[in-house]
């Protein structure tokens, strides 16, 4: 749905700036979503501090201005959690169709998002087994039935890729084991992409204070209200819960379970009876969300936090420095498509003379490597991470028979821990760039 959409407003301007707008407004109309959410659901004091939460999380502002999927898939999770509480609450058809659009809309936004679709369907059967009407079980159907039709052409197309990709790529907080993922998963939902993993003397102790606060939060519930004690665990939890057991699963990709989580700890906050015990807790969720945005801002961070791939940086570096007789090689990974290839991007950027080859990890880029070595005075190379083994093998063979003129590093990463007691023990061995660039003699 967002490629769909980016294809058509890159028609009227494709700088980086306009192509962040759109992320932009989203972010914000999930704002707006997630106030008459929790209104409706919970009051009005509640929604204001819940989207003061949202407009403070480092995680929903990081993904709020970037050129990706993830802050349309968020707005249309709220706006489908909406509609399906005034459907509940209101049971009127302008909030089925409302709901049945919405949501049709979040399932073709990624397929996680499926896993809130689920979560609404358990809602329902919850209030069903608990008080049986016809009129729930019509609304059930008569609404979750069509999104489910809606989103067939989707799955056709992509399930079977999709779950292979999902059960078999392991990133960063699946190396980590199931208890290690859980904790970097809620240090991500919490502090955001900010704060490096083996931090504990500030993580823990935050995600303490957050996870006290959430369980108080859980405990005053409004008696009588069937719904919110069903509705909002249910929709954090399951998500949270089943996304441990996908290896390809990280924080962005469950976004949404701010949703209920930020309402869950405006509650508790609410509920503080001393008003000077209130502001200190209200300060201890804050202070930390605060701080990992000063990170994110300054470009500290242990996880790609801008996600905003330096390739301005990458040509401004190149055009310093480049002579005439050289040339440049991107290194492409094969299998993925992201849109663009690695060589337009860098082309998007770059704006001197130079020739550009792309080269890939699996072919026998020795003897290219020799051929273009005869062409060309000096030979610029942009390393991208590629498999691990094969681009260390070939960083090895550069190393060992090259003489480099030039190195640079761009995007440290700091996150591919494969467990915390041997990150613990290894740390220096999970640094490594995202991009490097090479300059290396030729003829």
């Amino acid at each position: 749905l967002y490629e769909i959409f980016l294809h058509f407003w890159v028609k009227l301007g494709s700088s980086d700036t306009f192509c962040r707008i759109p992320s932009v407004i989203f972010g914000l109309t999930s704002l707006v979503g997630l106030y008459y959410f929790a209104r409706k659901l919970v009051g009005k004091k509640e929604a204001m501090l819940s989207i003061v939460f949202l407009a403070l999380s480092p995680l929903h502002i990081m993904f709020s201005q970037m050129a990706r999927y993830y802050a349309l898939a968020f707005m249309l999770v709220v706006l489908s959690n909406l509609a399906f509480v005034y459907l509940l609450k209101e049971r009127k058809t302008k909030y089925a169709i409302f709901y049945i659009l919405v949501t049709s809309f979040s399932l073709y936004s990624t397929p996680f998002v499926f896993l809130n679709f689920i979560a609404q369907g358990l809602v329902f059967i919850i209030l069903l087994i608990r008080r049986f009407e016809k009129s729930l079980l019509k609304l059930w159907l008569g609404s979750q039935i069509p999104v489910a039709i809606a989103s067939i052409p989707f799955f056709v197309r992509h399930f079977a890729s999709g779950m292979s990709f999902a059960m078999s790529r392991y990133c960063y907080v699946s190396q980590t084991g199931l208890m290690g993922k859980l904790y970097m998963m809620l240090l991500g939902l919490t502090l955001g992409l900010t704060v490096y993993p083996l931090t504990l003397i500030i993580a823990i102790p935050v995600l303490l204070v957050f996870a006290g606060v959430f369980i108080y939060g859980l405990s005053k519930f409004k008696r009588g209200d069937f719904l919110i004690s069903v509705l909002l665990p249910i929709i954090f939890f399951f998500p949270l819960i089943i996304s441990l057991e996908i290896p390809a699963a990280s924080p962005k990709h469950i976004l949404y379970v701010l949703i209920p989580f930020y309402i869950i700890l405006a509650i508790a906050v609410l509920r503080i009876p001393n008003k000077r015990f209130l502001i200190l807790v209200l300060c201890a969720l804050l202070a930390p969300m605060v701080y990992s945005l000063t990170n994110y801002y300054r470009g500290h961070q242990y996880c790609d936090a801008s996600m905003i791939t330096p390739w301005r940086m990458i040509a401004h570096d190149v055009e310093q420095r480049e002579k005439e007789g050289d040339c440049i090689v991107v290194f492409i990974q094969l299998g993925q498509n992201y849109g663009f290839t690695r060589e337009e991007m860098f082309d998007r950027y770059y704006s001197g003379n130079l020739p550009v080859f792309t080269m890939d990890y699996e072919g026998d880029f020795g003897i290219r490597l020799n051929e273009l070595k005869a062409r060309y005075n000096r030979i610029w190379i942009l390393l991208y991470e590629g498999t691990d083994n094969n681009k260390q093998e070939f960083v090895d063979e550069l190393k060992k028979n090259e003489k480099i003129l030039f190195w640079k590093g761009y995007q440290l990463e700091e996150h591919t821990l494969k467990g915390l007691k041997e990150g613990f023990e290894n740390a220096h061995k999970y640094s490594s760039y995202l991009y490097e660039l090479y300059l290396i003699s030729g003829q």
